[in-house]
């Protein structure tokens, strides 16, 4: 659950409106959350075989697969895998060098 904090309700206020206006912190009453279906995390589940690395993750989860080539994996130039389902193989012999994956969530 989220407090979004912004928009454009009655104009875009300038910078000090809002700075002079708002009190922080804000609070949010919930009276109940039903959920109606509990899906697994976005997790990757990683097996091998002598060929091949395979990726997969359950499939009722709406999410797409990203990868990285930089050496620390923390980098903001992460690419989207365009043909990739909810399981994913990458042949062993591709690799000459790190590759991290993640699942992104729309």
């Amino acid at each position: 659950m989220n407090l979004a904090v912004g928009g454009a309700y009655l104009g875009n206020p300038t910078t000090n409106t809002i700075n002079s206006n708002t009190v922080f912190p804000g609070e949010v009453l919930v009276d109940y959350v039903r959920v109606y279906d509990l899906t697994a995390p976005l997790q990757i589940s990683i097996d091998h075989t002598n060929e091949n690395l395979i990726l997969s993750w359950p499939a009722n989860i709406v999410s797409h697969l990203q990868a990285q080539t930089n050496s620390a994996g923390l980098g903001t130039n992460w690419l989207d895998v365009p043909s990739a389902s909810n399981i994913f193989v990458v042949p062993l012999e591709s690799f000459n060098s790190s590759v991290f994956y993640r699942l992104k969530s729309p």
